[in-house]
Order: structure tokens, then C-alpha cells, then sequence
């Protein structure tokens, strides 16, 4: 599952749909189990580039059924959730939902 979130001086909406065509042309969006976008600082020009990340996912690279999830309160967020590289996680695309289904540290 590939995590993304924005940092304003370098990453802009437009750039993250790139990326993400980017992503697909190399082959690495076919390896993936999902996509988790966290909000963006301009969440309005992001609304305007949404529907091109969509389009390139699943229309340009044929993955209809590849969970992509944006507007996620982690990163530079406030409210803001740190999710832990490594622990079993998944996307219920049919309700919108994402879990992590294990504690991120060891005991």
C-alpha cells in the first residue's frame, strides 16, 4: 500500500497526479494494494485534479478494482494520525474505510 502526502513547497496536486502516471507507466501501481492520499494543504486545487488521479488509476492502467483513498487526516495534518510502515493494514473501498489492523510497535 503506497501513502502519500503533500508538502506545499515541493509537492502540488498537479504534481501528485504525475506521480501518479508516473507510478503506472513504470509498472509500480500494479504492484500495489491501494493508494492512501492524506490531505492536501490546498485541498481546493486538489478537488480540481481528483478526478485525473482517478482516471489515470483506474481507466489509463486498467485497475478498476484499486482502492484509492484521499482527503486522510495523516501527515502535516491537524487532526493528525501517524501510520506505521510495516503493520497489516487495509481499505474498505465499499465503506470507505481504512484500518490498521495491527499495533505499529513491538511490544
Amino acid at each position: 500500500m503506497l501513502f502519500l502526502e503533500d508538502i506545499p513547497e515541493f509537492f502540488t496536486p498537479k504534481q501528485l497526479v504525475a506521480f501518479a502516471d508516473w507510478l503506472g507507466e513504470i509498472g509500480v501501481l500494479h504492484g500495489l494494494k491501494g493508494m492512501l492520499i492524506g490531505k492536501l494543504c490546498d485541498d481546493k486545487s486538489f478537488a480540481e485534479h481528483e478526478a485525473a488521479l482517478f482516471e489515470i488509476v483506474k481507466a489509463k492502467y486498467g485497475l478498476t478494482d484499486f482502492p484509492v483513498m484521499a482527503n486522510l487526516n495523516f501527515g502535516h495534518t491537524s487532526p493528525m494520525c501517524i501510520l506505521p510502515y510495516g503493520a497489516l493494514a487495509e481499505i474498505d473501498y465499499e465503506k470507505k474505510s481504512f484500518s490498521i489492523l495491527e499495533s505499529g510497535v513491538d511490544d
